[in-house]
């Protein structure tokens, strides 16, 4: 059974009490809604860009003109919707290539985002915010992930207007929470929602006050969020 080879996986990777609680986890989010996020950030001074293995693969910006293109390649893991309200918010989206072939993403916002289904997510836009990464199962374990946040970073470090990168982990995401420590990132703050139908509890921690986070689920994930003063 899935489930199954699922926890040993978990067993073998974080040990018994880490795989017991992934497990917990995803056990509650098919009674209810559980979302228990961490707060990441990079700073300039932590990045941390592990070496490149394998053949060498080119790094760049995807124009906006371009972006459509992936939504071919990527179909249902990149929805047209996603990408077009991307564009309409001026995100960028920076990737690795192996030719004409998309390798790995992720995307960049200093505008309002929607973090989990209907949960948007405002921050003071002094910081970069990176969402919705994804390497194809071909290129993984080669790092490109961090390669890519990595790379995007020291490029956004390069405007003073940006103080640093910041990132969303599920608690229970495990592995990611390590591949982010090992590029740089820290640990500054939580985010939750918690609850059934109506009855649902969402908030933040002072750590995130610094970092202007709050948190508001919307009707409509792909419409434009409003500004707020």
């Amino acid at each position: 059974m899935g489930w199954l080879r699922n926890v040993r996986s978990d067993w073998q990777r974080f040990g018994a009490a880490k795989a017991f609680a992934r497990m917990s986890y995803k056990l509650a989010n098919r009674v209810g809604r559980v979302d228990l996020l961490r707060l990441m950030e990079l700073r300039e001074a932590d990045i941390s860009i592990p070496a490149p293995s394998g053949s060498p693969l080119a790094a760049r910006f995807v124009p906006p003109e371009d972006m459509p293109a992936l939504c071919d390649q990527f179909g249902a893991l990149l929805p047209r919707r996603f990408v077009d309200l991307a564009i309409a918010k001026g995100d960028d989206c920076y990737a690795l290539f192996d030719g004409a072939t998309c390798a790995s993403f992720g995307w960049y916002s200093r505008r309002p985002t929607i973090i989990r289904g209907n949960l948007l997510l405002r921050f003071d836009p002094a910081f970069l915010y990176m969402y919705h990464g994804y390497t194809r199962p071909a290129y993984r374990g080669r790092r490109l992930h961090a390669i890519g946040i990595g790379e995007r970073a020291r490029l956004a470090f390069q405007d003073p207007g940006v103080r640093s990168l910041i990132s969303i982990a599920e608690k229970m995401n495990y592995g990611t929470q390590r591949s982010s420590y090992r590029l740089g990132f820290r640990s500054c703050g939580s985010i939750w929602r918690v609850g059934a139908g109506p009855f649902v509890k969402m908030g933040t921690s002072r750590a995130c006050r610094p970092y202007g986070v709050t948190i508001e689920e919307v009707e409509d994930p792909f419409v434009m969020p409003e500004e707020k003063s």
